[in-house]
């Protein structure tokens, strides 16, 4: 997953391929008051409905954390 703090690009996290079932999670290191996050990731996949086919899904969103 790709993410930015205060506007700064900090380091991907480790892509890998996993089963269906698994729940993505991941940690963003430091967060404080008044930090802003950002984040955007990228999954494809492939599916068995219909003839089948492949899926290609971007997530991505923003926080801002008032609270430490």
């Amino acid at each position: 997953m790709a993410w930015w703090h205060n506007g700064t690009k900090k380091p991907t996290q480790s892509p890998h391929n996993v089963s269906a079932s698994y729940q993505f999670h991941g940690t963003y290191n430091p967060v404080k008051k008044n930090y802003y996050i950002r984040y955007q990731d990228e999954f494809y996949f492939r599916h068995n409905i219909g003839g089948g086919g492949d899926v290609h899904i971007t997530i991505k969103g923003k926080w801002y954390f008032y609270n430490g």
